[in-house]
This record gives C-alpha cells, sequence and structure tokens, in this order.
C-alpha cells in the first residue's frame, strides 16, 4: 500500500489556499533555506527533537534507548545523534514532552480519512487540501492519489511547492490540482544558491511552464539583506506570467530558530522586515500590476 512521509496534518488553516483548508506538511525538501520556517520537514526521514527547557533529567530516556545513544550526566541528559536509531524509544518514555519525534509513514488510505474529517467545513467555506512542506513534490505519486481521491468528492485541491524538482513530478499532479501556491525565493541565480544550497533556473522555467496550465498564487518570502533588493526584477517576471491570480508576500519571522535548535541544526538570524520595508515591497509589485497581499503585516 502507497504511503507518504509525513511530518504534520494542519486543520483550519486560512494560509494555504482559500477557504478553510487541511494542510498536510510532507517530509522531505532539496532546498536548504537559511531562514526556513518549518526545518523539521527538510529531512525525508524521521527526526527526534528534544526541549532541554521541558526536561527533568529523570533519566527515563537513558533507560529505554536500546542504542546507548542517550546518558545522564551531572550536568544533565547527554545525547549522542551519531548512535541514534530514531527507534523513537526515548519519546515514548519522556513524560514531559522533552523529547518528540517528527515525521511518520501514513498510508494513503489512512491519510485520506484523517484530511475528509472537515469536509463539511471545507465545503461550507470554500476550503479544500493543500500537499505542502518540505517540497511535497518529492512524493509526487503521493500527492497525486491523494489529491484524485479529493478531486473525486469534489473538494478543492491545492499543492503549495518551491518548483526545483524535474517537470514529470508536475505531470503527476496537474490533472488533479485545482490552485498551485509556488515559492520565489529570488530572482538572481547566485542569491537563491546562497541561501537555499541550489540555483534557480529549472524553478524559473518550471514556473513559466506551469503558469501556462494552471491558476497560480506566487508567494515571496521577504528577507532584509537577501531579496528585498530583487522585489522589482520578481515583479517585473511574474507580470508576464498569463495565470497569476495573487502574490502574497511572507515577511520573516524567528518562528524556524526554536523549531531549528530542537534539530540540534543551529539557523542564522535574519532581521524581521518592519511595516516600512513590507509597504516597499507591496508598492512594488502592485506597480507591476500585480494583485498583492501580505501575511502578518
Amino acid at each position: 500500500m502507497l504511503s507518504a512521509m509525513i511530518s504534520n496534518i494542519q486543520r483550519m488553516s486560512f494560509h494555504d489556499g482559500p477557504g478553510m483548508r487541511t494542510t498536510v506538511f510532507f517530509k522531505g525538501c532539496n532546498l536548504r533555506c537559511a531562514w526556513c520556517h518549518n526545518p523539521e520537514t527538510q529531512s525525508l526521514q524521521p527526526e527526534l527533537t528534544f526541549d532541554p527547557a521541558r526536561c527533568v533529567g529523570c533519566g527515563r530516556c537513558a533507560a529505554v534507548c536500546p542504542a546507548g545513544a542517550r546518558r545522564m550526566t551531572p550536568e544533565g541528559p547527554e545525547w549522542n545523534r551519531t548512535r541514534c536509531t530514531v527507534c523513537g524509544a526515548c519519546a515514548d518514555a519522556c513524560l514531559t514532552g522533552a523529547i518528540g519525534i517528527t515525521g511518520r509513514l501514513i498510508p494513503l488510505q489512512q491519510l485520506q480519512t484523517l484530511v475528509l474529517r472537515d469536509e463539511k467545513i471545507f465545503r461550507t467555506t470554500g476550503g479544500g487540501v493543500t500537499c505542502s512542506g518540505g517540497e511535497p513534490l518529492l512524493q509526487a505519486q503521493a500527492v497525486g492519489t491523494l489529491l484524485s481521491a479529493m478531486r473525486a468528492r469534489g473538494i478543492h485541491t491545492c499543492v503549495d511547492t518551491a518548483g526545483n524538482v524535474p517537470w514529470d513530478a508536475f505531470d503527476q499532479v496537474l490533472p488533479v490540482t485545482d490552485l498551485f501556491l509556488y515559492d520565489v525565493k529570488a530572482w538572481s541565480p547566485q542569491t537563491h544558491e546562497a541561501y537555499t544550497s541550489v540555483r534557480n533556473e529549472r524553478i524559473v522555467e518550471n514556473l513559466k511552464r506551469l503558469s501556462t496550465l494552471a491558476d497560480l498564487w506566487i508567494r515571496v518570502p521577504l528577507i532584509p539583506g537577501v531579496n528585498t533588493d530583487q522585489i522589482t526584477q520578481i515583479g517585473q517576471f511574474l507580470s508576464k506570467l498569463p495565470r497569476v491570480r495573487k502574490v502574497e508576500v511572507l515577511p520573516y519571522h524567528t518562528l524556524g530558530i526554536e523549531k531549528s535548535k530542537r534539530l540540534g541544526r543551529p539557523q542564522r538570524l535574519f532581521e524581521v522586515p518592519d511595516e516600512r520595508i513590507q509597504d516597499a515591497a507591496e508598492r512594488t509589485l502592485l506597480a507591476s500590476g500585480l494583485p498583492v497581499s501580505i501575511h502578518w503585516k
């Protein structure tokens, strides 16, 4: 039975497409954005998280770890990540929730049942189901299967992608996707590579092609010092695409910092854009004739 590696299923989402939605976060991403807001979705494998502020030093995790990756010291718990097999025994034993596990394989039939819990709300609000991540198109077959089941019930479907995948992945989901949310993180290939680990030529070409075939909401993360000087070029490019229905500016926030700490992968801190920077980006995109909205303004 086909399964998907999922990090989270978020119900009652307002921000991932029209209406009230359930957003399924597929685990795994082939970008490494320096500001990543969902670092728990980067790896394709399950991962353990640890929040030291919630640890009371009871030692239960060390007692149950079959790999000897955890031990108690006079300074507190110690975790040898290289020995850890991510079996989850420590998370199950933890009484305070200091240890967690993100990512689990869910059979598609079970996943369909889970997202359909709010089917009545989808129909009432004009909402539906959004596949996000990470990069959901790394699991394109699973995405296509899930959204095909939703489409068969008349439920609106959406895919949130960064576009850094072979076109074949789009082919697998295009017939069953009503709307694509598509990230445009930078215009310069050099900037894109410096902050995400890959250049953006394939992303741009995929977006050009997709814009002739599907409705699009473009998402532009606003990161001062990274892409704020490229908003004009981004706007000029987007204004030439035929089926851009909305451009959403997503101001950088710091929620990914704490998530990264719990994963043991410290993340760089960027400047949070103030209202002046947000307004400038909005005016620039509006000047290109684009329908613009800003989250969290």
